[in-house]
């Protein structure tokens, strides 16, 4: 709980800090038409941002989390299942709702919202890829253990997975499009939003919460992880492999070799580095992807 409440407050305080200290004053030009570092809202200033679709997809976002949260706490066993579950809930895709599109939107900083909806914007799509390949295998009656192509789904088929988990990973595939529609598109202040989200997440995951947990609670910590050394069908693995926001390894499941060869083997600082930057890389291509896809819903 503590880390969970540390890891909320600091990611929160750095994302709204680097939105009103460095965005804001990038597109206000005047400082004096800046608010005051510690303004809760900017509803007062700019009014025009608080439309009926942005209240309602909020409110949404925030009840969804919620949601999910109770139903994953309700039905896990007491214990590491359920202790685990607010380690999760500091993915960045639960933060999308309960911190981007509940708060960005409320407080009529839709850059934040967007800002998030770039920064998962290379999972999430990878989540079309993965569910789309994965039907195709079986409607071809393809049998083979990697049925998905990328891998970022592949968890939904571990055995450690609680169906609670899989009944409420549905935000994976909607989270982005309900940003940017409640936002009125997507703008280049996201990227950079994005850039911030990103780095202060895997930073304060990697600080706070475990690689995986046992029975017994122990928090693994080793200056070199690799999926080779920890892994599902090891001796050593986990009763709960955690591994948020990527910030020990690189995903098990993920398989593609040049990440791979970037990625294990590293000392921490190096991994954190490399996977830092090619999140951007990739989350570049996202956002202009995505960019191009909103202009022409327009």
């Amino acid at each position: 709980m503590i880390a969970w409440f540390v890891h909320f407050i600091i990611s929160s305080l750095t994302i709204v800090t680097f939105h009103d200290a460095v965005i804001l004053r990038h597109n206000a030009g005047d400082e004096r038409l800046l608010p005051p570092i510690d303004t809760l809202s900017l509803c007062h200033m700019y009014p025009h941002l608080q439309t009926t679709k942005s209240v309602r997809v909020a409110s949404f976002c925030f009840a969804y989390a919620i949601g999910l949260l109770v139903i994953r706490l309700a039905s896990n066993k007491p214990g590491i299942h359920r202790y685990s579950v607010l380690y999760e809930l500091t993915w960045l895709c639960n933060g999308a709702l309960l911190f981007g599109g509940s708060f960005g939107l409320l407080t009529c900083r839709p850059n934040i919202a967007t800002g998030f909806a770039v920064a998962v914007s290379i999972d999430q799509i990878l989540w079309y890829v993965d569910v789309l390949g994965y039907a195709f295998n079986r409607l071809m009656g393809v049998k083979k253990k990697k049925m998905f192509p990328i891998g970022v789904c592949q968890y939904l088929v571990w055995k450690q997975t609680h169906w609670s988990a899989k009944i409420t990973c549905t935000h994976h595939f909607w989270t982005i499009p309900l940003l940017i529609y409640a936002a009125d598109g997507i703008r280049w202040q996201a990227y950079f939003m994005n850039t911030t989200t990103v780095a202060s997440y895997v930073l304060l995951s990697r600080w706070l919460t475990p690689f995986g947990l046992n029975s017994h609670a122990k928090k693994i910590q080793d200056d070199k992880v690799t999926s080779r050394e920890y892994n599902m069908s090891s001796p050593l693995q986990f009763e709960k492999y955690m591994n948020v926001n990527l910030s020990h390894e690189l995903w098990q499941d993920i398989r593609i070799g040049i990440l791979r060869r970037q990625a294990d083997n590293q000392t921490t600082m190096v991994y954190l580095f490399r996977l830092i930057v090619w999140w951007q890389m990739f989350n570049l291509l996202c956002f202009l992807l995505l960019r191009g896809f909103a202009g022409m819903m327009q």
